[in-house]
């Protein structure tokens, strides 16, 4: 595609601020100057610097949803009409799936005559009780009927989100590439600086466990971890990095176990690649989850990445460097696999870089597939989405 096509502006709709949606939106705002497209982001929460700095640099804004359930219906359409009101959208990319969507969808199509996507994120655990399973039918129902198209992350994630689609659109995750392309002394001195704000010798054996502080995360099965180093004396700690409702109780937990000395809730670190350096592996022992960006990264900064088998193996980069063990293995056969995989050798950085970028993992090439994908679905224009 040219890069003097016609403009684009593109409203993305999401929920809350922080994690992988926030990211894959970030990532390829990064790259929307040169192809001559805006992005603006409307959303109920506040966003950091980096992220606004990045939509802003597209030529676009953010703006505040108000919460329909605390400021009632008036104010939560007034907040939706107003990017409506301002701009004229060639798409309306929205990050939010099911039921709640729908407030969203209808004022969307009153007042914009812009396609309207739904991005699938997230893989749905299939496990669960009959009223679970049936509210997932319906979601997957209302998702097939509202979207032009799928889209997503991946093709678990589309399954997952939308069911037995027709099609399947895959627009990758990505990630800033020139953020893991350091020298050795730019990499040292981040490993210092975050060692050092932390307190941990440069000996002792760091482990990241990153993503925001909520259940689908299996924060438990890293607390176990920390409780068999402890138990076997091994130097090693964990960083437990992000923020989320599960902060004083994860806290908490780790104060009633006597783990202060092996596990640091950090907080959010932008950005988060800063502080790959500092670390030696990853752990990702989630329930559930998309296509995780935080495992192209480990192995873009040649990071051990172990992670649950419930993962899709989409996001494994052939790089040697990504395991997967059950989530029903016990905590210590997981600190058991991360032992053994620090010790093995990683590909230089210039093979990591050059797997990502066949990938489409890097912002370059997932921003092209991005734009290409939309201008082509606006030149066709073929009509609407049939579910099977």
């Amino acid at each position: 595609m040219a890069h003097s096509a016609q403009p684009l502006r593109i409203l993305h709709l999401m929920s809350g601020f922080g994690g992988g949606i926030s990211s894959f939106v970030m990532n390829k705002a990064r790259e929307m100057a040169q192809y001559q497209t805006t992005f603006d982001v409307a959303l109920y929460d506040t966003v950091n610097e980096e992220f606004a700095t990045a939509i802003q640099q597209t030529g676009g804004q953010i703006y505040q949803l108000c919460n329909p359930k605390k400021a009632g219906w008036q104010a939560f359409k007034k907040s939706v009409m107003k990017p409506l009101q301002d701009h004229k959208y060639d798409i309306i990319h929205c990050h939010i799936e099911g039921y709640r969507m729908l407030p969203l969808y209808y004022l969307c199509k009153r007042y914009s005559h812009a396609p309207f996507y739904i991005h699938a994120h997230t893989v749905h655990p299939p496990k669960g009780k009959h009223f679970v399973k049936a509210r997932q039918s319906f979601n997957q129902y209302i998702n097939r009927h509202v979207t032009k198209v799928p889209v997503g992350c991946g093709l678990l994630a589309i399954d997952s989100v939308f069911g037995e689609a027709d099609a399947r659109n895959i627009l990758p995750n990505s990630i800033n590439q020139d953020a893991f392309q350091l020298t050795d002394e730019e990499y040292q001195n981040l490993r210092t600086r975050y060692r050092q704000q932390y307190g941990i010798a440069d000996d002792t054996l760091l482990i990241g466990h990153v993503g925001r502080l909520a259940p689908v995360k299996n924060h438990q099965k890293t607390l176990g971890i920390a409780n068999y180093f402890k138990a076997h004396r091994i130097d090693a700690k964990i960083l437990i990095i992000g923020s989320g409702a599960l902060e004083s109780q994860l806290q908490q937990q780790i104060n009633e176990q006597q783990l202060t000395d092996y596990i640091y809730l950090t907080g959010r670190i932008a950005p988060i690649t800063d502080i790959y350096p500092a670390l030696d592996a990853m752990i990702l022992p989630s329930l559930t989850e998309g296509l995780p960006t935080t495992v192209v990264e480990s192995q873009a900064a040649g990071l051990p990445m172990l992670m649950s088998d419930t993962i899709t193996d989409e996001v494994d980069l052939g790089l040697g460097v990504v395991a997967t063990l059950s989530l029903d293995a016990s905590a210590d056969d997981w600190a058991q696999q991360l032992l053994a995989m620090v010790q093995q050798p990683v590909p230089d950085l210039s093979a990591r870089i050059h797997r990502l970028d066949e990938t489409g993992y890097t912002n370059r090439a997932a921003g092209k597939i991005y734009v290409d994908y939309f201008r082509r679905a606006l030149e066709t224009a073929k009509g609407g989405y049939t579910s099977a």
